[in-house]
């Protein structure tokens, strides 16, 4: 980054040629790196310098601000129907023994992230898991809705409540891959919208991909709208 008042004075590209040298001598072939989507100067800046994009995450909301579900009919049929498929819906509250819970969710959490588009690195091991993928701040067990079959937790939604702006956020929406394409994901987020419905919530957030075409469509179907996002741009060195 450069102070707006000295841009235009090559301090941006003298960094970009530092750090490729850097990283060259260390030993990396790639760079990666993020700019706004709607920041044509950065995004001219970095295509100089043969980055190019991979691509595009935001977030996305939806108002609740009505406070009426934004379902169709026809989605909210999907709950019922898994439910005749033998899957349940619980929040983790309603889970016991705790600990147990606890150990399967972060199986199944962890297991998923290998597909999230784009992710990089190793999975949180169980106590890290604990802080920073589940009880983050805004987390309460109430609030984390699981789907299960025979007892097994197969997906799990977690929203997260800002008490500061009076909206939800939902931290992590997740399948196991043996159970997708049978609507899993749109009950957990229409349970989710039900949920922030119940709490006053004005608004629900979530993340969003442009690879990760199965739970964007989901977003849009459910009324979600995109928010400014960021490109991840990548250059070979």
């Amino acid at each position: 980054m450069v102070l707006k008042r000295e841009r235009g004075k090559g301090i941006g590209a003298g960094l970009s040629r530092i750090t490729r040298d850097w990283a060259l001598q260390n030993g990396a072939d790639t760079i990666m790196s993020e700019v706004w989507d709607d920041d044509e100067r950065s995004l001219a800046f970095v295509r100089r310098f043969g980055f190019e994009t991979e691509r595009r995450s935001w977030q996305s909301v939806l108002d609740l601000a009505s406070g009426e579900e934004s379902a169709s009919a026809a989605d909210a049929a999907v709950i019922e129907r898994l439910e005749d498929e033998g899957i349940r819906f619980v929040s983790l509250a309603d889970l016991s023994p705790a600990e147990d819970a606890l150990r399967q969710l972060h199986a199944l959490e962890t297991g998923t992230y290998v597909d999230i588009p784009g992710f990089t690195g190793d999975t949180m091991p169980y106590g890290d898991w604990l802080k920073w993928g589940l009880q983050v701040e805004g987390y309460a067990p109430e609030r984390v809705i699981v789907a299960l079959n025979d007892d097994q937790p197969i997906g799990i939604c977690n929203v997260i409540r800002n008490d500061e702006t009076g909206g939800m956020y939902h931290q992590y929406t997740c399948v196991a891959k043996e159970y997708r394409g049978r609507g899993i994901a749109l009950a957990l987020k229409l349970l989710a919208i039900r949920l922030a419905l119940r709490e006053g919530a004005g608004y629900l957030r979530t993340d969003n991909d442009s690879m990760n075409a199965g739970m964007l469509a989901v977003n849009r179907r459910l009324g979600y709208k995109a928010l400014r996002g960021r490109y991840r741009v990548v250059a070979k060195l």
